[in-house]
Parts: C-alpha cells; structure tokens; sequence
C-alpha cells in the first residue's frame, strides 16, 4: 500500500481501500509495495507471493510455488534474468586436503561429489539471509527421498563434512569462512535443494557448474517446456529465462530438466529417480511419438526369424532414410485394450502383437541410456542390430547413434560415415517433432534434431569443412545458429564463432575457420 492523504492505496490498482479489505499481516506491514487482497489473489484463490517484472510466483493448492506470466511474452523474448543466490564456482578451485577428502568421501558412498561439495562450501561462506533464501526453496521429504536411491545416497555425505567443519583448524575444512553449521540437517536440506532445483552454470567453454536461482527454482518441469535457461547469453554471467513460445498472461513457465528426446518411459523413470515425482505433462500422457516401431499391419517385417530372441528383423531395404520414415509405424500409447497406434493405417495395436518382445526393448532402450559410456565398437555393434530390431523411428536407436558419432569425431574417423549417421539422426528427431508438435498444437516446445545433437552438430560441420564439403557445411553451421540463437545473443562468443565459420564456407576457405573448428 502507499499512503495518500492519510488513506491507504493499493500500489498495484490505485483503490482506497478500508482496513476490512486487508488482511491483519497486510495492514500492519511497512513495506511500500503492499497490496490488497484482490491484487495478491487470483480468482481461484491461488496467491501471488511475488512479482518481478514479466513474472510472479504463486502459490498453489496443487503443486505449492509456481511461476508464469505476469504479461504476455513473445517467442523469443528474454522474460528475466537474475543473479543466483548461490553457484558452486564461486568458492574456485578446492584447497587439496579438501580434495583429498572429497575423493574419499565419494570412494566411500560410491558417488562423485565434488560439485555437491563445491556447492557446500559456497553455501556455508552466504550471509544468513542468502541462507535462507536457498533453504527456502522446495526440497524432497525424507519420505520421497529414501524412495530414491540416488538421493539418499547423496545426502550421506553431510554427516562427514559437518565433523570435518567441528575439526576446525585440524581438519580438511579449516579453511572454510562464513557463519558455522552445527547441523548435518542442514547441510542435507541444502544437498536436496541443489539436486532438485539447481541449473547448470558455465564458468568457461565445456566447464560447468550449477547455480540457484531464487526465481528459476520455482518452475516446474515439462518435456514440452515453454521456457529455456542459460548462463551464457551476454556479457553478464546472470541466468537468462527465455521464452520458446509465445505466452499470453497466466500462463505457467516450464522448463525441462532433462534431455526430452528420449522415450516417455525413460524420461519417467529419470525424473522419477532424480527428482522424486512421475511426470503428467502433455508431452509424457500424449502418443509417444519417440518410442515406434514398423507396423505389423501395413509395414510387416520381411528379416530373418531369430529363434532365440523370437523376433522377426527387418530387412535392410526397409531401414534406408529418408523413406523408411514415410512407412507405417505403431507408437506407444497408454490404453486398457491397446498399447499401440498406427499413426498410418490406424491400427490398435497390443503388446503381443507389435512385433517386439517387451523384455528385449527394455534391455535395448538400458543400452541407449547409457551409450554415452560405450566405446566406438561397441557402439557400431549396436548400430549393426539395433535398427533392424526397433527400426529407425525409435528414440533408442538415435541415443546410440548419436553416441557414435560422437566417438568418431574424437577418433577422427571417416567422414562419410559421420555424414550419414548425422543426416539419418536430424531426419528422424525432425520427423518425430513435427509429429508431436501436431499433437501437442502451439504453446509447447518441441526439440529439433539440432537441439537434440547440441553442439555435436557444430564439431560436425566443422569435419565437413575441413574435409571442403561447403555446402553441407553450410547448412549444419545455419542449423546450430538457429539453435544457438534461442540461447544466446548473437554478439556471443560462441555464435560469433558460427558467423565467421559461416563466412569460411561461402568463400571456400578452411584458413577463415575460427581456431576451434579446424581441428
């Protein structure tokens, strides 16, 4: 409220306002940004806690904070930007007795803690107030964290640290400034705080962080999400929210925590893991447009039968790009008397008949979650069985292709084969996006095959430059820009970098590429 002429005035609607139209807490406080009751509360009776500029926080019966649109937002549009409250690069690099600990600490519960014990020690040198600001973002219950195992793992880790702190001047930590903490419980808060709402923070180009921000922390997770953060757009260092979409007034900000170009019961059972809630958003609870496989109706399998596996492959023939995305292909839907759907011909299709034994997609879609830890051959392996298994419209198979690509960029391999696995990759996440962003209509974002292959796809076009392939080259550096560019200014190192590349190829000369790209 502000005072005029010895009344009351809400700051946000001008209204005189009698003392009945507050409540107690409202009249009695000094601030001069009060309120009335009809300016803090929307007209479900959710609460507005907090407005900044384009946004505010609300509170809500069915899923406590959360953020959206105080206005409405264009595609594209820097909604806000803010400082952390807390990023483990500040304290720098570990002293090596706190090194020494850490190493030991991590050998002894089987993790790597190094960045929660960075986080830590940035933690404990806050003032209390900032303290308090990180303790007052969501974390776990101790129930919903001894239901994962990864957290419950991780917070093990503060009981040792606070002894080490009791040690004082003979101890690891004897260093570390700021206010004391005498309790492992709140070090197990700030643990939970950092797993469940920190983003990632980039001191420098392939080094990263993680950081906290009092606003970015009240969003809540979507595959298909609305808004995009980063730390690197800008000559600041403060965490950019921007939007990928256009968003009218109201509407709830999303970002995704993950890498969305996955199956939904993969991306499940992460989220599920890691962040202890099984996720309904549109693009989990819609057709999973990720996870297909050839319709046995109208795309029947001409392989071999394999006795042991008791599957039929599909033929070679059928597996070549682009055409084979144009062929009929069951996707996985959720319902009582099917679990698949022929985006073709329609087909309800069951479990038992989608050509796929339940276990042997299970055990190649584990493969895919952790292909980035195959080395190149076994990889090639993989890329040898796994399409003809799941085909080519399965995220799986894009997972390991990816992962090989990868690997032959590190070990210089042929370009060739770099070409068309790039080519076949972009292919089938594009296709499958456009499917789902039918499904989904606007107001959701929906990674592209450039979003999915990240900065892979710039090392790429750099190999076909080098190798004087200019055209292509070309139209892989405009990709990356244009993925780039919903994270970056275009005055950004790294996009600077993509404009003179692109310079390099228009004039054919692989001495104009930056220092990065020439290998």
């Amino acid at each position: 409220m502000a005072e005029d002429s010895g009344c009351r005035v809400c700051s946000s609607c001008s209204q005189r306002l009698s003392r009945e139209h507050f409540s107690n807490k409202q009249w009695q406080a000094k601030a001069k940004s009060r309120k009335c009751l009809k300016c803090t509360t929307s007209p479900n009776g959710e609460k507005i806690l907090l407005k900044r500029g384009q946004v505010e926080v609300l509170d809500t019966k069915a899923y406590g904070r959360i953020l959206r649109t105080a206005a409405a937002v264009s595609k594209g549009d820097l909604i806000w930007k803010e400082e952390p409250i807390v990023h483990s690069a500040e304290r720098g690099e570990l002293t090596q007795r706190e090194e020494i600990f850490a190493s030991v600490l991590g050998s002894r519960f089987g993790l790597s803690v190094i960045e929660d014990f960075l986080f830590l020690k940035a933690y404990v040198a806050l003032s209390l107030p900032d303290r308090r600001r990180v303790l007052d973002c969501y974390y776990p219950s101790k129930a919903e964290v001894s239901d994962s195992p990864l957290l419950s793992a991780l917070i093990q880790i503060c009981d040792p640290i606070v002894k080490e702190l009791r040690r004082g001047k003979q101890g690891a930590l004897r260093d570390w400034d700021g206010s004391p903490v005498d309790d492992a419980e709140e070090l197990k808060k700030v643990v939970l705080v950092k797993a469940t709402n920190a983003h990632a923070f980039y001191v420098e180009a392939d080094v990263t962080a993680c950081a906290l921000y009092e606003l970015g922390s009240k969003m809540r997770h979507s595959c298909a999400p609305n808004v995009v953060y980063s730390s690197q757009r800008g000559a600041s260092t403060d965490g950019s929210f921007v939007a990928l979409t256009d968003l009218p007034p109201n509407a709830e900000l999303r970002f995704s925590y993950i890498e969305t170009v996955a199956p939904a019961c993969m991306r499940r059972q992460l989220l599920l893991n890691n962040y202890v809630f099984y996720c309904d958003c549109p693009l989990c609870v819609s057709v999973d447009y990720y996870r297909g496989l050839p319709c046995p109706k109208c795309s029947p399998r001409k392989g071999d039968w394999v006795q042991d596996a008791e599957i039929r492959l599909i033929d070679v023939a059928d597996l070549e790009m682009p055409q084979a995305l144009d062929q009929g292909t069951i996707y996985r839907v959720e319902r009582d008397d099917y679990q698949w759907l022929c985006s073709s011909c329609g087909a309800q299709v069951t479990q038992d008949e989608c050509g796929v034994p339940e276990d042997l997609e299970d055990s190649l879609m584990d493969i895919a979650r952790n292909a980035d830890d195959l080395d190149e051959f076994e990889l090639s392996q993989h890329l040898r069985s796994m399409p003809r298994i799941l085909g080519v419209n399965h995220a799986a198979v894009w997972m390991i292709r990816k992962a090989h690509i990868a690997k032959l960029l590190e070990s210089d391999g042929a370009l060739e084969l770099i070409k068309g696995e790039t080519a076949d990759v972009l292919a089938a996440v594009d296709h499958a996006g456009e499917l789902c962003r039918k499904a989904l209509g606007p107001g959701y974002y929906v990674e592209t095959g450039a979003g999915f292959m990240e900065s892979l796809l710039t090392k790429v076009a750099a190999a076909l430059a080098r190798g004087r392939q200019w055209s292509l080259a070309e139209e892989y550096f405009e990709r990356t820009k244009r993925s780039m560019l919903s994270l970056m200014e275009v005055t950004d190192a790294p996009v600077v970098a993509v404009d003179e590349a692109l310079v390099a190829c228009r004039l054919r000369d692989v001495s104009r590429l930056p220092k990065a790209f020439r290998g």
